[in-house]
């Protein structure tokens, strides 16, 4: 995608992603039991791992199931592609070591379930994720994302990828957001004209690995 078309997108998407400012995202958690601290001291930097809660799941791979019905039918391949794109990039950020999944469309009670909410979000967010845990350990995380404001646009499927990108970072275990506004995990993504022409991958700052590496990092 040329430069002069990002430019277009990141102006046209400024009104969407940067003016609901701290409306971006709304990150929920139930607790089914106790919490606990932070899974020790990588002693990588730079991090957010103070500012945040973090969990982890068990092992990887970890089956994701995408709810196709809550898609529009006229652009429910570009949302799957999105999807599927966002969902991929913690792996890819971490090398493999994070993160794996295997995508499902048919098994509803899996761990992680992705779908389009047909109704607005709390605090005009453009995303959200409820996860349950006991004590450090993942149990299930539900996003819910809205519609994209790019339906119909060449933009949809970085969208869809960038805001699942950011959910899926809450549904890894990064539980709160980044106080930083160049991080992935910030409140409302890093979306923005400083970031025309960078794909969403790029997006994931070393910030937001070192972060959820931190949950990981003890046995």
């Amino acid at each position: 995608m040329t430069a002069a078309s990002f430019r277009f997108r990141y102006l046209f998407g400024l009104v969407c992603h940067i003016a609901v400012g701290l409306f971006g995202c709304a990150s929920n958690f139930t607790a089914l039991a106790s919490t606990s601290p932070i899974l020790g001291d990588c002693g990588a930097a730079p991090s957010f791992a103070s500012s945040t809660q973090l969990k982890r799941w068990e092992s990887f791979p970890i089956e994701v199931y995408v709810d196709t019905s809550s898609l529009p039918l006229e652009h429910r391949q570009t949302y799957l592609e999105g999807i599927a794109r966002g969902v991929g990039l913690w792996s890819e950020a971490t090398r493999g070591k994070i993160g794996s999944v295997r995508l499902n469309y048919d098994r509803p009670e899996s761990p992680i379930s992705i779908s389009l909410s047909h109704e607005p979000l709390p605090d005009r967010a453009i995303g959200s994720t409820e996860i349950k845990f006991t004590g450090s350990r993942l149990v299930s995380a539900g996003v819910s994302l809205t519609r994209s404001r790019f339906e119909g646009t060449a933009f949809l499927a970085q969208d869809v990828a960038s805001t699942t990108a950011h959910e899926m970072g809450h549904a890894l275990g990064i539980v709160d957001h980044s106080p930083h506004a160049e991080d992935k995990m910030w409140i409302s993504g890093n979306f923005g004209v400083r970031n025309e022409g960078w794909d969403p991958e790029r997006l994931i700052t070393p910030r937001d690995v070192n972060t959820l590496e931190e949950a990981y990092c003890r046995p």
